[in-house]
Protein backbone atom coordinates (compact mmCIF):
# COMPACT_ATOMS: atom_id res chain seq x y z
CA UNK A 1 0.00 0.00 0.00
CA UNK A 2 1.41 3.40 -0.94
CA UNK A 3 0.54 6.86 -2.12
CA UNK A 4 0.26 7.83 -5.72
CA UNK A 5 3.62 7.24 -7.35
CA UNK A 6 3.21 10.04 -9.91
CA UNK A 7 5.41 12.40 -7.92
CA UNK A 8 7.85 9.72 -6.87
CA UNK A 9 6.82 9.96 -3.19
CA UNK A 10 5.72 6.72 -1.57
CA UNK A 11 4.77 5.65 1.93
CA UNK A 12 4.82 2.00 2.87
CA UNK A 13 2.53 0.48 5.47
CA UNK A 14 5.43 0.36 7.91
CA UNK A 15 6.19 4.06 7.43
CA UNK A 16 2.53 4.99 7.94
CA UNK A 17 2.47 2.92 11.12
CA UNK A 18 5.61 4.71 12.31
CA UNK A 19 3.99 8.11 11.71
CA UNK A 20 0.91 7.00 13.65
CA UNK A 21 3.11 5.82 16.52
CA UNK A 22 4.88 9.20 16.60
CA UNK A 23 1.53 11.03 16.65
CA UNK A 24 0.26 8.74 19.38
CA UNK A 25 3.42 9.28 21.40
CA UNK A 26 3.17 13.07 21.15
CA UNK A 27 -0.51 12.87 22.06
CA UNK A 28 0.36 10.72 25.06
CA UNK A 29 2.90 13.31 26.22
CA UNK A 30 0.31 16.08 25.99
CA UNK A 31 -2.36 14.03 27.77
CA UNK A 32 -0.03 12.98 30.59
CA UNK A 33 1.11 16.57 31.11
CA UNK A 34 -2.45 17.85 31.37
CA UNK A 35 -3.46 14.98 33.65
CA UNK A 36 -0.68 15.78 36.10
CA UNK A 37 -1.67 19.45 36.06
CA UNK A 38 -5.21 18.47 37.10
CA UNK A 39 -3.79 16.88 40.27
CA UNK A 40 -1.62 19.92 40.98
CA UNK A 41 1.64 18.32 39.83
CA UNK A 42 4.16 19.71 37.32
CA UNK A 43 3.20 18.70 33.79
CA UNK A 44 6.75 17.72 32.82
CA UNK A 45 6.72 14.93 35.42
CA UNK A 46 3.93 13.24 33.50
CA UNK A 47 5.77 13.79 30.23
CA UNK A 48 8.98 12.29 31.60
CA UNK A 49 7.09 9.29 32.98
CA UNK A 50 5.37 8.78 29.61
CA UNK A 51 8.71 8.96 27.80
CA UNK A 52 10.21 6.36 30.12
CA UNK A 53 7.25 3.99 29.77
CA UNK A 54 6.93 4.26 25.99
CA UNK A 55 10.68 4.36 25.33
CA UNK A 56 12.90 1.47 24.26
CA UNK A 57 13.77 0.65 27.86
CA UNK A 58 10.28 -0.62 28.81
CA UNK A 59 7.44 -0.88 26.24
CA UNK A 60 9.57 0.03 23.21
CA UNK A 61 6.72 1.85 21.48
CA UNK A 62 8.72 4.81 20.18
CA UNK A 63 10.77 4.00 17.04
CA UNK A 64 14.37 3.29 17.92
CA UNK A 65 17.56 3.15 15.87
CA UNK A 66 17.10 0.04 13.73
CA UNK A 67 19.42 0.73 10.82
CA UNK A 68 19.40 3.42 8.16
CA UNK A 69 21.42 2.94 4.99
CA UNK A 70 25.13 2.77 5.80
CA UNK A 71 25.09 4.79 9.03
CA UNK A 72 22.90 2.56 11.15
CA UNK A 73 20.51 5.44 11.95
CA UNK A 74 16.85 6.05 11.25
CA UNK A 75 15.41 9.41 10.31
CA UNK A 76 13.77 9.44 13.74
CA UNK A 77 17.11 9.10 15.52
CA UNK A 78 18.42 11.99 13.42
CA UNK A 79 15.42 14.09 14.41
CA UNK A 80 16.00 13.09 18.02
CA UNK A 81 19.60 14.28 17.80
CA UNK A 82 18.45 17.61 16.37
CA UNK A 83 15.90 17.88 19.17
CA UNK A 84 18.60 17.23 21.79
CA UNK A 85 20.79 19.96 20.31
CA UNK A 86 17.93 22.46 20.25
CA UNK A 87 16.98 21.50 23.82
CA UNK A 88 20.51 22.21 25.04
CA UNK A 89 20.51 25.48 23.11
CA UNK A 90 17.23 26.46 24.75
CA UNK A 91 18.62 25.48 28.15
CA UNK A 92 21.57 27.78 27.61
CA UNK A 93 19.20 30.64 26.78
CA UNK A 94 17.74 30.33 30.29
CA UNK A 95 21.03 31.37 31.91
CA UNK A 96 21.13 34.96 33.20
CA UNK A 97 24.81 35.89 33.49
CA UNK A 98 24.12 39.12 35.36
CA UNK A 99 22.28 37.35 38.17
CA UNK A 100 24.65 34.39 38.03
CA UNK A 101 27.53 36.57 39.25
CA UNK A 102 25.71 37.33 42.51
CA UNK A 103 25.32 33.70 43.58
CA UNK A 104 28.40 32.12 41.99
CA UNK A 105 30.11 31.07 45.25
CA UNK A 106 27.31 29.00 46.73
CA UNK A 107 26.28 27.72 43.32
CA UNK A 108 29.70 26.17 42.68
CA UNK A 109 29.40 24.15 45.88
CA UNK A 110 25.86 23.07 44.99
CA UNK A 111 26.97 22.09 41.49
CA UNK A 112 29.91 20.01 42.73
CA UNK A 113 27.69 18.14 45.16
CA UNK A 114 24.99 17.74 42.50
CA UNK A 115 27.47 16.37 39.96
CA UNK A 116 29.82 14.26 42.06
CA UNK A 117 27.12 12.88 44.37
CA UNK A 118 25.17 10.94 41.70
CA UNK A 119 28.43 9.82 40.08
CA UNK A 120 29.73 8.39 43.36
CA UNK A 121 26.46 6.66 44.23
CA UNK A 122 26.15 5.21 40.72
CA UNK A 123 29.73 3.97 40.84
CA UNK A 124 29.02 2.30 44.18
CA UNK A 125 25.82 0.69 42.88
CA UNK A 126 26.92 -0.48 39.42
CA UNK A 127 30.58 -1.30 40.04
CA UNK A 128 30.62 -2.18 43.73
CA UNK A 129 27.27 -3.94 44.21
CA UNK A 130 26.10 -5.09 40.76
CA UNK A 131 29.67 -5.82 39.60
CA UNK A 132 29.18 -4.18 36.20
CA UNK A 133 32.11 -3.35 33.95
CA UNK A 134 33.78 -0.03 34.68
CA UNK A 135 33.51 0.84 30.99
CA UNK A 136 31.09 1.35 29.45
CA UNK A 137 28.33 0.27 31.87
CA UNK A 138 29.37 1.98 35.10
CA UNK A 139 30.78 5.13 33.53
CA UNK A 140 27.81 5.58 31.20
CA UNK A 141 25.28 5.18 34.02
CA UNK A 142 27.24 7.46 36.36
CA UNK A 143 27.78 10.26 33.85
CA UNK A 144 24.16 10.15 32.64
CA UNK A 145 22.95 11.01 36.15
CA UNK A 146 25.30 13.96 36.52
CA UNK A 147 23.80 16.74 34.33
CA UNK A 148 20.87 18.83 35.54
CA UNK A 149 18.37 19.97 32.92
CA UNK A 150 18.33 23.76 32.97
CA UNK A 151 15.17 23.75 30.88
CA UNK A 152 13.25 21.67 33.41
CA UNK A 153 14.80 23.59 36.31
CA UNK A 154 13.70 26.90 34.81
CA UNK A 155 10.20 25.59 34.19
CA UNK A 156 9.86 24.34 37.76
CA UNK A 157 11.15 27.62 39.23
CA UNK A 158 8.70 29.60 37.09
CA UNK A 159 5.77 27.40 38.10
CA UNK A 160 6.64 27.79 41.80
CA UNK A 161 7.38 31.54 41.38
CA UNK A 162 10.92 31.12 42.68
CA UNK A 163 12.75 32.06 39.48
CA UNK A 164 13.80 35.57 40.56
CA UNK A 165 14.58 34.72 44.18
CA UNK A 166 18.11 34.24 45.50
CA UNK A 167 17.45 30.53 46.03
CA UNK A 168 16.06 30.18 42.52
CA UNK A 169 19.03 31.88 40.90
CA UNK A 170 21.41 29.79 43.00
CA UNK A 171 19.73 26.62 41.76
CA UNK A 172 19.75 27.84 38.15
CA UNK A 173 23.43 28.83 38.29
CA UNK A 174 24.32 25.51 39.88
CA UNK A 175 22.46 23.77 37.06
CA UNK A 176 24.56 25.70 34.53
CA UNK A 177 27.82 24.66 36.18
CA UNK A 178 26.51 21.12 36.64
CA UNK A 179 25.70 20.90 32.94
CA UNK A 180 29.21 22.04 31.98
CA UNK A 181 30.67 19.33 34.23
CA UNK A 182 28.25 16.68 32.91
CA UNK A 183 28.82 17.53 29.25
CA UNK A 184 32.59 17.49 29.80
CA UNK A 185 32.32 14.04 31.33
CA UNK A 186 30.23 12.84 28.38
CA UNK A 187 32.82 14.26 26.05
CA UNK A 188 35.48 12.30 27.90
CA UNK A 189 33.33 9.15 27.65
CA UNK A 190 32.93 9.61 23.89
CA UNK A 191 36.68 10.07 23.55
CA UNK A 192 37.31 6.89 25.53
CA UNK A 193 34.88 4.99 23.33
CA UNK A 194 36.73 6.16 20.23
CA UNK A 195 40.00 4.86 21.68
CA UNK A 196 41.68 8.26 21.44
CA UNK A 197 41.90 9.12 25.15
CA UNK A 198 45.25 8.85 26.90
CA UNK A 199 46.96 10.65 29.81
CA UNK A 200 48.29 13.25 27.37
CA UNK A 201 44.98 14.06 25.66
CA UNK A 202 42.82 14.34 28.80
CA UNK A 203 44.33 17.65 30.04
CA UNK A 204 44.19 18.98 26.49
CA UNK A 205 40.53 18.01 26.25
CA UNK A 206 39.73 19.90 29.46
CA UNK A 207 41.66 22.93 28.20
CA UNK A 208 39.67 22.95 24.95
CA UNK A 209 36.37 22.74 26.82
CA UNK A 210 37.42 25.55 29.17
CA UNK A 211 38.48 27.75 26.26
CA UNK A 212 35.16 27.15 24.51
CA UNK A 213 33.21 28.12 27.64
CA UNK A 214 35.36 31.21 28.20
CA UNK A 215 34.94 32.25 24.56
CA UNK A 216 31.17 31.85 24.88
CA UNK A 217 31.10 33.97 28.05
CA UNK A 218 33.20 36.68 26.39
CA UNK A 219 30.76 36.75 23.48
CA UNK A 220 27.82 36.93 25.89
CA UNK A 221 29.29 39.74 27.99
CA UNK A 222 31.16 41.84 25.42
CA UNK A 223 30.43 40.97 21.79
CA UNK A 224 26.73 40.18 21.50
CA UNK A 225 25.48 43.08 23.70
CA UNK A 226 27.33 45.44 21.35
CA UNK A 227 25.85 43.69 18.31
CA UNK A 228 22.39 43.95 19.86
CA UNK A 229 22.81 47.71 20.30
CA UNK A 230 23.65 47.95 16.60
CA UNK A 231 20.52 45.96 15.75
CA UNK A 232 18.39 48.40 17.73
CA UNK A 233 19.47 51.13 15.33
CA UNK A 234 17.88 49.33 12.39
CA UNK A 235 14.86 51.31 11.23
CA UNK A 236 11.48 49.77 12.01
CA UNK A 237 8.98 49.05 9.25
CA UNK A 238 5.53 50.51 9.98
CA UNK A 239 2.64 48.06 10.31
CA UNK A 240 4.96 45.04 10.23
CA UNK A 241 4.74 42.45 13.00
CA UNK A 242 8.20 41.07 12.23
CA UNK A 243 10.89 43.71 11.97
CA UNK A 244 14.18 43.48 10.10
CA UNK A 245 16.08 43.53 13.40
CA UNK A 246 14.09 40.49 14.54
CA UNK A 247 15.08 38.61 11.40
CA UNK A 248 18.72 39.61 11.84
CA UNK A 249 18.65 38.57 15.49
CA UNK A 250 17.19 35.18 14.58
CA UNK A 251 19.85 34.75 11.92
CA UNK A 252 22.55 35.63 14.45
CA UNK A 253 21.20 33.03 16.89
CA UNK A 254 21.11 30.33 14.21
CA UNK A 255 24.63 31.25 13.06
CA UNK A 256 26.00 31.09 16.61
CA UNK A 257 24.25 27.72 17.09
CA UNK A 258 26.01 26.27 14.04
CA UNK A 259 29.35 27.95 14.83
CA UNK A 260 29.59 26.80 18.44
CA UNK A 261 28.17 23.41 17.54
CA UNK A 262 30.82 22.96 14.88
CA UNK A 263 33.61 24.00 17.26
CA UNK A 264 32.20 21.60 19.85
CA UNK A 265 32.22 18.79 17.30
CA UNK A 266 35.90 19.48 16.62
CA UNK A 267 36.58 19.06 20.33
CA UNK A 268 34.58 15.87 20.49
CA UNK A 269 30.86 16.62 20.84
CA UNK A 270 28.53 19.25 19.42
CA UNK A 271 26.38 19.03 22.57
CA UNK A 272 28.61 21.25 24.67
CA UNK A 273 28.99 23.67 21.75
CA UNK A 274 25.24 24.18 21.32
CA UNK A 275 24.80 24.65 25.08
CA UNK A 276 27.51 27.34 25.14
CA UNK A 277 25.84 28.95 22.10
CA UNK A 278 22.63 29.31 24.08
CA UNK A 279 24.49 30.84 27.03
CA UNK A 280 26.23 33.35 24.79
Amino acid sequence: MSNSTDNGFELTIGEIETLLIICGYLGGLWTAGRAFEVFGLPSYLGQILTGVLLGPGIWDVVPFTVGFEDEGRTIWSVMGSIGALLFLFESGLSVNLQQMRLVMGRSVLIALVGALGPISLSYLLFYGILSKDLFPSTMSASFSLSPTSIGLTTRLLLETRQFRTVAGQSILTASFIDDIIGLSLFLMLITIASGELNPATLPLLLVYVSLLVVFGLVCAIVVFPYVYKLLLKVRERPKKNIQVRDELLLGLMVASLFLFGYVGSLIGSELIGTFVAGVS
